[in-house]
């Protein structure tokens, strides 16, 4: 007994003087010791931009609140950015286009606010389209053969340097063209025409909703992610006759690949109910009183789809907040030698597509999108629709005091104004 009490003395003794030591040593740990700035980078390629627009910032680090750096420019900015976008067809580069510094004047005000706000641009030429017509893209694209297999393979990289110590590479594969027609739709004609017939989005007929729409859209290769949204337009009308555009918007669903592949397209189904068109305007559209408008007219309806590839996928869900409390998500970049991401990403409306019938980039811009049908305009109208036994079928819109196009529906109904 008495030598378990002098091992219990002997440790109580040697933790007691452990103890003092550790509190007599007065080691700092300096967090910012030996900073290094790192650059992040956020850059996507997309076809129908003249202008390739990379964000390019760098680390910061410091000793107070990180909120008071992130204004300051030159804690969030490089000094000295000298990076190109090179284009490489089959291996062998083609050509190259300097980033070059822009400054915005419209962003809001915020926590990265800072003296310049800046992005860096790379302006490409237009890309010819077949038998010497002019193309609507500015991204050269790979190409893809009758049976499916890549001919061509069309890569870029950014390169270049930032403070001239700091390499930067990065490579991505822009989502390529393909001959099949992007969008074909049950109630109306994919590739519009300059005499195309008027109303031809349709919601509702004379007694009820219509089924909705449905798009089967062949995905390209290289897609790992697309979305389709609907944007329907509407003009307001002030007592000075000044005209003002309005958008209501909503996806109608986004589609994961399982796997990518190069030589094959792949079929997505896309779909938007009805009623989900009468709640959207009925949500996003504010009441015609609570307005001092002297008209609201409804205007076009068009579609955007957005596809991008697996860089950006597996970036933004690396980047997404867990749901998890235990899942700790490892860090995504494809920038040698710094963080974010670089990758293709196509996004652009049904009425800007490559319609492929058309002669020119003019005659395909002159197009508008598609009007909604006759019935359609009535029932957001009126607010309600009549069904067949003679019962309101209420869909809420009457607050929103909408004409209709005479052209369209044949009629001017008294209460629009």
């Amino acid at each position: 007994m008495n030598s378990l009490k002098n091992i219990s003395s002997k440790f109580l003794l040697i933790a007691l003087v452990t103890v003092i030591s550790l509190l007599s040593c007065k080691k700092e740990l300096e967090i910012n010791a030996d900073y290094q700035a790192f650059p992040i980078i956020y850059g996507f390629l997309n076809q129908y931009d003249s202008l390739q627009v990379f964000k390019i910032n760098k680390s910061f680090l410091g000793n107070e609140d990180p909120i008071n750096y992130a204004g300051v420019q030159d804690s969030t900015l490089f000094k000295d950015v000298n990076l190109n976008l090179v284009e490489i067809e089959n291996g062998v580069e083609v050509a190259s286009y300097p980033l070059q510094k822009m400054v915005l004047k419209n962003k809001e005000s915020g926590v990265f606010s800072n003296p310049e706000n800046v992005v860096y641009g790379a302006a490409l030429p237009r890309v010819s389209g077949p038998s010497g017509t002019e193309s609507i893209k500015f991204l050269k694209e790979s190409k893809i053969g009758p049976s499916g297999e890549i001919e061509t393979r069309i890569t870029y990289e950014l390169r270049g340097t930032l403070n001239n110590d700091i390499n930067i590479n990065s490579k991505v594969t822009p989502i390529p063209e393909y001959p099949a027609d992007v969008f074909t739709q049950r109630s109306f004609q994919s590739k519009w025409k300059p005499n195309a017939i008027k109303g031809a989005i349709s919601f509702a007929t004379s007694t009820g909703f219509t089924e909705g729409l449905l798009f089967d859209i062949e995905l390209p290769p290289f897609v790992k992610i697309a979305e389709l949204r609907m944007i329907f337009h509407y003009i307001d009308i002030d007592k000075n006759n000044v005209e003002t555009i309005h958008t209501v918007e909503a996806s109608l669903g986004e589609i994961v690949i399982p796997k990518v592949t190069e030589d094959r397209t792949k079929t997505a189904e896309f779909f938007i109910r009805s009623e989900r068109f009468f709640e959207l305007v009925k949500s996003a559209v504010p009441d015609f009183d609570e307005t001092t408008l002297k008209q609201r007219i409804p205007s076009i309806v068009d579609f955007e789809l957005v596809m991008a590839d697996e860089e950006y996928y597996y970036y933004r869900e690396n980047t997404l907040p867990s749901d998890d409390l235990n899942q700790l998500k490892p860090q995504y970049s494809n920038i040698n030698n710094g963080y974010g991401i670089f990758a293709s990403r196509v996004k652009v409306l049904m009425t800007d597509w490559a319609i492929g019938t058309q002669p020119n980039i003019n005659t395909i811009k002159s197009m508008p999108g598609l009007l909604l049908s006759k019935y359609t305009q009535i029932a957001l109208n009126k607010g309600f629709i009549t069904a067949t036994d003679g019962s309101t079928i209420d869909i809420g819109t009457a607050d929103k005091r909408f004409c209709t196009d005479s052209d369209v529906t044949g009629i001017l109904p008294t209460n629009c104004n």
